[in-house]
């Protein structure tokens, strides 16, 4: 058996059937956010009016999609935050790396796992050759499902990942990418919607922030340093590897979550205990208290 498959040994499109291109098979229009008001009765407030635009816009950006099916992440914790409790089929999820040694692949790796339970393949795009098969197995992905797409050059790169992101075999695709540019997020996603699979993008904190995101969900990854969780007799949590996240965007739920939670040397995901949470609430508030005083400390020093 041998560890990735090459990439022409996987139909990218259906026989008899042309490649998709990336515009709307019928034009949308958006319909009147709300009814006259009939005499006599309350108008409609603003909110509501935007509420409904927001169903309306959110309608068409997903009309691609071939279903509504959930991929859950098989993290309790961070299934809580996600609308319907998982990652919707046909979209895209950022994980923003922040510092270095954060072990923001391993989060990819276990989060794309469970898109391909069903059968499907799972892509990796792997420029650099970085990518250790004994590791991924250690985490439970089966290795016969998995390729490895190793191009030369970044437009290899674009090109190659469009190519994987519509084909219908692909349960998802791992991608560390950099600068973004709209139009190229844009042809990702409508490859990612016609393909019905899973894109999980690495990017860096700082330069995603800067850049527009076409990503359903975008969680900011950083690794937890050891005083910040106790550690814990079981066997089953020697050699965890502890991570903060925060939700930072969320299409059709509500940003601002943070969890603490580690991936033991199984693959399994372990939730934080309330303790453990509450010193990470307690810590995140003492960076911000931090962050606001910065200013006012640098106007004391200027002022001598």
């Amino acid at each position: 058996m041998t560890p990735y498959l090459p990439l022409f040994d996987l139909p990218l499109f259906e026989p008899g059937i042309a490649e998709p291109g990336f515009s709307l098979s019928q034009p949308m229009t958006l319909e009147p956010a709300y009814e006259p008001a009939a005499p006599g009765s309350a108008e409609i407030s603003a909110f509501q009016k935007m509420e409904h635009l927001t169903r309306q816009i959110r309608e068409m950006e997903t009309a691609g999609r071939p279903d509504q099916a959930r991929i859950p992440s098989g993290c309790p914790a961070m299934d809580r935050h996600l609308p319907q409790g998982g990652y919707a089929r046909g979209s895209m999820l950022e994980l923003l790396r922040s510092g270095s040694g954060s072990g923001i692949t391993s989060i990819a790796l276990l989060i794309a796992r469970q898109a391909i339970v069903d059968g499907k393949y799972l892509v990796v795009v792997d420029p650099q050759r970085q990518f250790y098969p004994p590791a991924m197995k250690s985490l439970g992905i089966p290795l016969e499902r998995v390729i490895a797409l190793q191009p030369t050059n970044h437009a290899d790169a674009i090109w190659g990942l469009a190519q994987v992101l519509r084909c219908p075999a692909v349960g998802a695709v791992i991608a560390e990418v950099g600068t973004l540019e709209a139009r190229i997020a844009r042809k990702l996603q409508l490859a990612t919607e016609q393909g019905g699979g899973f894109g999980v993008f690495i990017r860096d904190a700082l330069s995603a922030r800067s850049q527009p995101s076409w990503a359903d969900v975008q969680w900011s990854v950083r690794a937890a340093t050891p005083e910040q969780h106790t550690r814990s007799l079981d066997m089953q949590n020697q050699g965890t590897r502890w991570f903060n996240l925060e939700l930072t965007r969320c299409s059709g739920g509500r940003t601002g979550a943070r969890i603490s939670v580690g991936v033991n040397g199984q693959g399994q995901w372990i939730e934080a205990t309330s303790n453990q949470g509450a010193h990470h609430e307690h810590a995140s508030a003492m960076h911000l208290a931090a962050q606001l005083a910065q200013p006012a400390r640098r106007s004391r020093e200027i002022a001598g």
